[in-house]
């Protein structure tokens, strides 16, 4: 307003928020059809987005393998094998690819639709977003907005958006975040908590 001489009645913030297909689904067939269609485990923690440095991919494959659970990723690069690994911003995906691209634990799936899309959201145990930092972090409400609890990152963009309805964890701490994934994995009146948040 003051360096662009807008006046102040013009402006208003519009809140980023998930569309509305994401949504906690009704009990039905579509839970074995995903599972079947992706070949999904029976129990796994998700990631839904890129696989840039600031995601924290390589940390959240070692917090899964600590939690001794199954990774789910979901985004277009995840997959891609043609990625720029040289790239500074890949570095860490370089990394996650030569000590974890094969592992039966972790499964890449690439670009989903988001019809699929909501169902995986909705088969997850937990949802985790563990980036360094983040601009926004859509993933989280589609997550909670699909009834998935979420474990994400003390980031300021993070906590300030998710306050009270997720658990926290210190990205650079992959036990710390490995202790949180299993916590909400063992703890169902957690879970619970946290989804009615």
């Amino acid at each position: 307003m003051r360096f662009l001489g807008i006046p102040q009645e013009k402006i208003h913030v519009v809140h980023e928020a998930p569309r509305k297909i994401f949504k906690k689904l009704e009990t039905g067939d579509w839970k074995l059809e995903i599972k079947k269609r992706y070949g999904l485990p029976n129990r796994f923690v998700l990631y839904v987005g890129d696989v840039n440095y600031n995601k924290n991919i390589l940390g959240l494959a070692e917090a899964c393998k600590i939690a001794k659970t199954p990774l789910v990723i979901v985004g277009k690069q995840a997959a891609n094998e043609k990625v720029d690994l040289s790239h500074p911003e890949n570095q860490l995906f370089a990394e996650f690819l030569e000590k974890y691209g094969k592992d039966s634990g972790i499964l890449r799936l690439g670009f989903v639709p988001d019809e699929d899309l909501v169902a995986i959201y909705n088969s997850a145990v937990v949802y985790c977003q563990p980036s360094f930092y983040e601009g926004f972090g859509l993933p989280v409400l589609e997550a909670m907005a699909c009834g998935t609890p979420v474990v994400a990152a003390k980031t300021q963009a993070l906590v300030e958006m998710a306050d009270k309805a997720a658990f926290f964890t210190d990205p650079k701490k992959p036990e710390d975040m490995a202790e949180k994934i299993s916590e909400l994995l063992e703890n169902s009146e957690l879970r619970a908590q946290l989804i009615r948040k």
